[in-house]
């Protein structure tokens, strides 16, 4: 475990995790684009980059202040959501950087889950019965 698990930065450029530091490591586009097909060697280069990007991006999480069971969930959630949509198959590297789509989609789905979290509190959706009308007064 990396100390305290928590990220100072995630600008540092390389794949260690020094004071607690965790980094992108440098993205190696072909591993990208294997990742893009449909054959048992593209599945195991998906595999292979969630795995790398997996710690960072859960380091992000626990950075914004999430326990460390909320940054697994969030961050288990959120690969799966990327793996669902498929959404490996449109990164580009004339795009930008790798670490830049996924930090921007995390954002969003974070975004996403905080909004519906909140939303469940206020009745998801649900029509709400004021209490004054239950009990015939």
């Amino acid at each position: 475990m990396f100390a305290n698990d928590k990220v100072t930065s995630l600008s540092t450029i390389g794949g260690s995790a020094q004071d607690g530091v965790i980094a992108f490591g440098t993205t190696h586009w072909s591993m990208v684009l294997e990742a893009q097909g449909p054959t048992p060697a593209a599945q195991a280069a998906l595999e292979n980059l969630c795995r790398t990007y997996w710690r960072p991006l859960y380091g992000f999480v626990r950075h914004e202040g999430y326990t460390r069971e909320e940054a697994e969930d969030i961050t288990q959630g959120f690969f799966a959501l990327l793996l669902e949509r498929k959404d490996f198959q449109s990164v580009r590297r004339e795009k930008g950087r790798l670490r830049s789509f996924l930090l921007a989609s995390l954002k969003h789905f974070m975004a996403n889950e905080r909004r519906d979290a909140a939303a469940i509190k206020r009745g998801g959706g649900r029509a709400l019965i004021p209490l004054e009308s239950i009990g015939g007064r």
